[in-house]
């Protein structure tokens, strides 16, 4: 526009007409990459109205001209195409340098397409350049899935692994305990004893239903676990088995927390679980606990709160892994946990599980 608008004034066309159009073909190049096709032709047609009407601009079009073609053999893959530009380019390069008293020599006519030549020649490195970068590009993104997929192969592989020794390990001891547990409940006397091998073959069998949902797990990650049993049961069963080994249980378990979600009441049911297992390895049998499970502002509230140890006992192993398992499940739901001396010689566990379940930290 800036070579031309001094000449605007001479041509046929009105002034208004002659800036327009060189606003139009210099803008034009801007969205060149995306039309390639479409400026070409426009360049062309505007590279002939000004051989026709403006002849003072024609080199500046001609350059215009050019670039499109550079751009147009960048962005077109097809040979065919390239030659057709090349051709046109040609055609439309001698319509604007040649005029009536323009000698024809065959120098001429190779200078003419060597000039035509040179931007479709850029125009196809570049696009041989994108090409190869986009390839590489896209190699490098089947390479990183492949990496995942073998990382997602090797964890997958690894939990099979630990599938089979969890198996080899536990499940052959608890399947001989239940079956030592129930062979002697045919040769024990009706009393405690046989309460508590009745007691031992349950626990062992719930144990190996677990253990084999677990280890479905373990094989495949996508499978979602099976509700073995309403939370609610989980809680009464909980309660009732710690009796029977010698807690005293108090347990207020709110019907409405049947309205809470179903993840918050599972895992409700299961801190109750290793909360009372707690109490029974570190107060031992005659303390008195008590249970409460009940909706709270927004969420759900489980306390496990248990007296002062009737005497001195005899501490069961421990691995010192049950609370820091409730806190990574508390933390999951987004829940706080706090554990520590109610202050009259007693444990107090508190829990607060939110209804509206998003990852948060636990306290």
């Amino acid at each position: 526009m800036l070579s031309t608008w001094t000449s605007w004034h001479s041509g046929a066309q009105p002034v208004w007409v002659v800036g327009l159009l060189a606003v139009v073909g210099g803008l034009s190049l801007g969205v060149a990459r995306r039309l390639p096709g479409l400026v070409f032709l426009l360049q062309g047609v505007l590279l002939v109205s000004a051989d026709a009407y403006l002849n003072q601009a024609v080199n500046t079009c001609v350059i215009l001209t050019l670039i499109a073609i550079g751009v147009f053999a960048m962005r077109v893959v097809s040979w065919a195409w390239t030659v057709a530009a090349y051709l046109t380019g040609c055609l439309l390069t001698a319509i604007a340098v040649v005029g009536d008293d323009t000698s024809i020599t065959g120098f001429r006519v190779g200078v003419l397409m060597t000039l035509v030549a040179t931007p479709i020649a850029i125009g196809r490195y570049l696009g041989m350049r994108r090409a190869a970068a986009a390839s590489e590009r896209l190699r490098a993104e089947e390479a990183a899935r492949a990496a995942v997929a073998q990382v997602r192969a090797d964890q997958l592989a690894e939990r099979e692994r630990i599938a089979r020794d969890v198996h080899d390990i536990v499940a052959h001891h608890v399947g001989a305990m239940v079956l030592r547990a129930s062979a002697a409940r045919y040769t024990a006397p009706d009393g405690p004893v046989a309460d508590a091998l009745n007691d031992i073959r349950e626990t062992g069998h719930q144990v190996l239903q677990d253990l084999r949902d677990l280890l479905d797990l373990l094989r495949d990650p996508e499978r979602q676990p099976d509700l073995l049993a309403n939370p609610a049961d989980v809680v009464r069963e909980s309660a009732e088995r710690m009796a029977a080994a010698g807690l005293v249980v108090d347990l207020d378990l709110d019907p409405a927390t049947d309205q809470t979600p179903l993840i918050a009441r599972a895992s409700a049911a299961r801190i109750v679980q290793e909360g009372l297992t707690n109490v029974l390895k570190h107060a031992g049998p005659g303390t008195r606990v008590r249970v409460s499970v009940t909706p709270s502002q927004e969420g759900l509230a489980v306390e496990v709160r248990n007296g002062r140890p009737p005497t001195a006992i005899e501490r069961l192993p421990s691995s010192g892994r049950g609370l820091a398992g409730m806190r990574e499940r508390v933390r999951t739901l987004g829940g706080t946990l706090s554990a520590g001396p109610d202050g009259e010689g007693g444990w107090l566990l508190a829990v607060h599980l939110p209804t509206r379940l998003t990852p948060g930290s636990a306290a």
